[in-house]
C-alpha cells in the first residue's frame, strides 16, 4: 500500500501543501477568575456607649469643684466618660475579623498561531474574508 502511495506521488505532495499554508500570530484575550477571602470590618457599633459614658462622666464631674471649676470638671468628665463608654461598648461586642468571598478577575492575552486565508491577493485573518473585512 505504501509503495502504491509513493508511486502516485501523493505522499510527495503532502509536505508541499503543508508548507504552502501561511500562519499569523493573533492575540486572543480571555478572562481568568478566582474566588478570594477578604477581611471585612464590621459595621459601626453605634453611639450608645459614648452617650451613656458622657452623661455619667458629666454627672461625676459636676460633683467636683465650684464656680468655673465646676463647669470645667463637668466638661472634662463628660469627654472622658464618652471615650471610656465607647471603648467599653466596643469590648462587649464580638470583636474579630470576619471574611467575605470576593471574585477577582484579570485579562490574560494568549498568542495563538492561526492559518491565514488569501482573498484577492491580500492576507486576511480567518473568518474576516467571509465578512467582507478584507
Amino acid at each position: 500500500m505504501l509503495r502504491k502511495l509513493l508511486s502516485t506521488g501523493v505522499i510527495a505532495v503532502l509536505p508541499l501543501m503543508a508548507a504552502a499554508s501561511e500562519y499569523q500570530i493573533v492575540e486572543r484575550p480571555r478572562q481568568e477568575c478566582w474566588n478570594e477571602q477578604v477581611p471585612v470590618q464590621s459595621g459601626g457599633q453605634g453611639y450608645g456607649g459614648a452617650i451613656v459614658g458622657g452623661i455619667a462622666g458629666g454627672l461625676l464631674g459636676n460633683q467636683v469643684g465650684g464656680g468655673n471649676g465646676k463647669t470645667v470638671a463637668t466638661a472634662v468628665g463628660a469627654a472622658t466618660g464618652a471615650v471610656v463608654g465607647d471603648r467599653m461598648a466596643g469590648q462587649g461586642s464580638a470583636q474579630g475579623t470576619s471574611y467575605q468571598t470576593v471574585q477577582r478577575c484579570r485579562t490574560v492575552t494568549e498568542r495563538v498561531r492561526v492559518p491565514v486565508e488569501h482573498e484577492r491577493g491580500r492576507f486576511c485573518p480567518p473568518g474576516q474574508a467571509k465578512k467582507g473585512n478584507c
